[in-house]
Order: structure tokens, then sequence, then C-alpha cells
């Protein structure tokens, strides 16, 4: 008799859990296609000639190399199953991150628009640090040159392909920077390497940047806003950073053993993770508001990573997640904290403490009965595909 009352209590919990869950997937789904025509209309409207004006704006351009001569832009391009990027030689940077398995809300208007998660002209994954004359100095104005002989490739399933760029200051001083990207991945391994750079670098500290923050991809900037945040953790702790005022921008700074610096939107996140661990190491945060179309507003955040530099030739690896919030692939790099869970009405507070416990109630479960399918634990807010 008692253990017929368990099992009852089992199926009921797991009953009650089935319903929590799929009213929170619902409701979060349902709230994002309340879509109002008459501002769909008008947005579109005001968008194509901004789209046009920063096409011209933003087309690739020149900038200086360690001579002084002028070069004009170059560009790699990487398509993976997952991934279609661009790495440039201004900086040796990150250009462009688009999701080929996500469309944005503009998608209705203009179908098949990808996600793109870095904004049109800015540069990712950059280096900067304080020259001689206590300037700082953003490897995004330095002209690099690429190592591969192509200027595109394309990666399938556990594929991979490094792209190398370097930047000479003088005979035996450089900086060489390189991105190992993976064919069924959303991270890439970045290195830096520091050649000889004791006389370029007074302070011997560098930051490794992600300046831009994410691009929004939601039509409801408010909403989307309501998520975005920058955080870092720190020593196992997480520290979260929101920006709240207009127009001006607000910095924190972190200290200590940092696992890694992030951002994120209400569906993706941006992070640099150190591979190597560095007690004393230091994290950057800037936001900033601003007013958007139709009474909205977004959020940028800067981050950046600050690492000692002990002369001669020295290489740091990284790794940088551009990718969406699903918690199997979030845990694979440690990042599982990043994820927002929100609320159900202001009671259910899907944490990660939470889906533990829901998969232990569903491991006791399964146990007693083979039949019963375990609940893996993700982020269920998945953007509409």
């Amino acid at each position: 008799m008692q253990q017929q009352s368990l099992d009852k209590r089992s199926i009921i919990g797991f009953v009650l859990i089935s319903l929590i869950l799929t009213g929170w997937i619902l409701w979060m789904s349902t709230t994002q296609r309340q879509v109002n025509q008459t501002e769909n209309k008008k947005v579109e409207t005001k968008q194509l000639p901004n789209s046009a004006k920063e096409a011209k704006k933003n087309a690739t351009g020149t900038i200086s190399s360690a001579n002084g001569n002028m070069q004009q832009e170059d560009f790699i391009r990487i398509e993976t199953d997952l991934l279609k990027i661009m790495i440039s030689t201004k900086g040796g940077s990150i250009a462009r991150w688009e999701m080929k398995n996500y469309t944005s809300w503009h998608n209705k208007s203009y179908p098949g628009n990808p996600v793109q998660m870095i904004y049109r002209g800015q540069r990712e994954a950059t280096i900067s640090y304080v020259n001689n004359d206590g300037k700082k100095v953003d490897s995004k104005s330095m002209h690099f040159q690429f190592t591969n002989a192509e200027r595109s490739y394309t990666l399938k399933g556990n594929e991979s392909i490094t792209i190398t760029a370097i930047h000479e200051l003088a005979p035996g001083s450089a900086i060489v920077k390189t991105f190992t990207i993976s064919g069924n991945s959303y991270a890439c391994k970045t290195e830096v390497e520091l050649r000889n750079m004791e006389q370029y670098m007074p302070q011997r500290t560098y930051d490794l940047n992600w300046k831009g923050g994410l691009k929004f991809q939601e039509q409801n900037s408010v909403d989307e806003s309501n998520t975005s945040i920058a955080l870092t953790n720190v020593n196992g702790t997480i520290d979260e950073f929101d920006a709240t005022e207009y127009a001006q921008p607000t910095s924190v700074q972190s200290s200590g053993e940092i696992d890694y610096v992030a951002t994120r939107t209400k569906y993706f996140v941006a992070a640099i993770i150190p591979q190597k661990k560095n007690p004393n190491a230091m994290a950057f945060m800037e936001g900033i508001k601003e007013g958007a179309q139709n009474g909205g507003h977004i959020e940028k955040y800067s981050l950046a990573y600050r690492n000692r530099y002990n002369g001669g030739v020295q290489k740091d690896a990284f790794t940088i997640y551009i990718g969406p919030q699903i918690y199997d692939t979030l845990q694979a790099y440690g990042l599982e904290k990043t994820i927002n869970f929100g609320t159900f009405y202001g009671v259910l507070i899907l944490d990660e403490d939470c889906l533990a416990t829901i998969q232990c109630i569903t491991d006791e479960i399964h146990a007693k009965d083979e039949s019963c399918p375990t609940i893996v634990a993700k982020d269920t807010r998945e953007i509409q595909r």
C-alpha cells in the first residue's frame, strides 16, 4: 500500500510539472507573436532608407598599416553547418556572425532574413593597450595580413579551419591572432600572440574586447532590453550589470579568478572565456541605454578581459562563444548560469536549481517506470525558427 501511494504522488508531481512547463512555454511564445500590423508598416518604411545609408556608410574601407600606407580591408568567409562568419583584416577581428538556423522578426517583412549577431560596421574580438604616450590603442585601427591562401571555406561536421592574421609593428615585434572555427560549434578558439611588444606596451597589459554588444532581434525592443545585461563569473559568483541610464555610459569592473565575461539578450549570449585561469585577472563592463523607434529602447554592453603581458613571445588562448541560450549547449562551455530563466506570472522562477530539482523528480519517476522519458533541462525560450 505504501509503494502504491508513492507511485500516485510521483505521477501527480510529474503531471503538475508538465502542466506548469507547458503553460510557461506557451505564454512565452504567444507574447512574442502579438504584432501590431500598423506599427509593422511604419517600421518598414523607416528602416529601408536607414539600411541603405548604413550600407553606404560602412562599405569596405581603408585602414592604415604600420608603415602608414592605406590598406584595403580584406575578409575571409567561413560557412559552417550553423554559421556564416566573416573575419576581417581590420584589427584581425570578427566582422560578421550570422546564425543560419534562426531568423529575426524582420523575417516577416524580408523572408529569409537570418539573425546577425554583430552590428553593421562593428569589428569584434579586437585587442587594445596603452602606449607610451598614455593613449589607448585599439587593434581595429591596424591592418593585419592573412596567412591563409584562400578567402572562402565551407566546413561540415567536425571539420575545422584556423584563420591566422598578423600585424607587424617593427621587425621582430608583432601581434598575431588566430581563430579556429569548427563546422558544428557556436564557439571559436581564439589565440592572441604577442611578439616582443615590450616597447609598445609600457603597462604590460592588454584587453581582449567585445565592444558592440549583441544586435537586438525582437520587434519589441523594450521587452528584449528587460533581459539584456552584462555579467561576469568571478570566483564562482555571478556579478550582473544592468545599464539603466539613457545616453549615459556606466561601467563596472571585476577582479579575481574570472571564468568568463559575457553579455546576453533575450535569446543569445556572447562570452569571452579565458582558457588559463588567473587569480588576479580583471574584467570590465560598460553599458548604455539608447532610444529606439516607436518609443522603444536598446541596451548595448561592451566587454573587456584584461590579461598580463610578461614580455618576449607570449600566447594566450580564449574561447569566444556567440550563440543561442540553449542549456545543454551553454553547459558545455560552463556558461549555463548566463541563462535568463524568467518567471511564470511572477510565481515560478525557472533557475538552474529549479531545473535540477525537476530533473531529480523525473529521474526518480524514470527509475520506477522505464517507459517514462527523462526530461533534459534546457532553455525552452529558444527563438522561433
